[in-house]
């Protein structure tokens, strides 16, 4: 009789945590539905930006710039002008031994920057300590990276959750997902660039040549394929 009654009394016990355990859950779903239904395309999974820089490293022969070194200069500029923030930022080693190559290098790199479309305005100059050793010319500027999104797998979610008629977890992940992976300047995801200035006058010359039927015939080719 004494078992039967433990028995009985330990049944009650884990029906009453099994209701207390199913109420909590459905709290905790009825709360992060509530956040998840506030959510909008534009602010769901949103790509986390970071400012990091980009670097080279020249340490030229005699105070010269050697071709590798002025092809990277190059390939560095363009690379600022599409996605550089501030200035491009010179640092040259002081108080060395060879303070007369630093000098003509950094001259030569200053000459090579504005060749390859950096204005003088953008460059800025600073010098940093000299080791002894062979201490390169450092160029700098600040850019914006996007981290990768990841999104929930889809085998991970309920399908048949959808009485409610309520959004994923992977609610617009998709979408911010392709963004980060594709813009070409993670900084425009913050705004912090202005649009340019229309071209009123260029714009007209499309909108002349449309009322005059003179647009140019599409082929209907595509690169590596024939006829659509």
């Amino acid at each position: 009789m004494k078992n039967k009654q433990k028995a009985m009394i330990s049944l009650i016990a884990l029906l009453a945590l099994g209701a207390c355990a199913t109420s909590m859950r459905k709290d905790v779903e009825k709360e992060n539905q509530s956040v998840a239904d506030t959510r909008t395309i534009l602010d769901a999974h949103r790509p986390e930006v970071t400012q990091t820089e980009s670097r080279i490293m020249l340490f030229g022969d005699g105070g010269r710039l050697s071709p590798k070194d002025i092809a990277n200069i190059k390939s560095f500029a363009e690379e600022f002008i599409t996605v550089g923030r501030g200035t491009v930022v010179v640092s040259y080693p002081q108080g060395g031994a060879t303070s007369g190559e630093v000098s003509a290098l950094v001259r030569e790199t200053q000459k090579e920057l504005y060749s390859a479309g950096v204005d003088f305005k953008n460059m800025s100059f600073g010098t940093y300590s000299a080791t002894g050793q062979k201490d390169p010319v450092m160029v700098s500027f600040t850019r914006y990276q996007a981290k990768e999104v990841e999104c929930v797998p889809w085998s991970q979610i309920d399908p048949r959750k959808t009485a409610k008629n309520s959004t994923t977890v992977n609610f617009g992940c998709a979408t911010h997902a392709n963004i980060a992976a594709m813009v070409a300047d993670p900084g425009d995801l913050l705004g912090d660039r202005e649009l340019g200035k229309d071209d009123a006058s260029r714009t007209q010359v499309g909108i002349d040549k449309y009322r005059k039927g003179e647009l140019p015939a599409v082929s209907g080719t595509v690169s590596g394929g024939g006829k659509q």
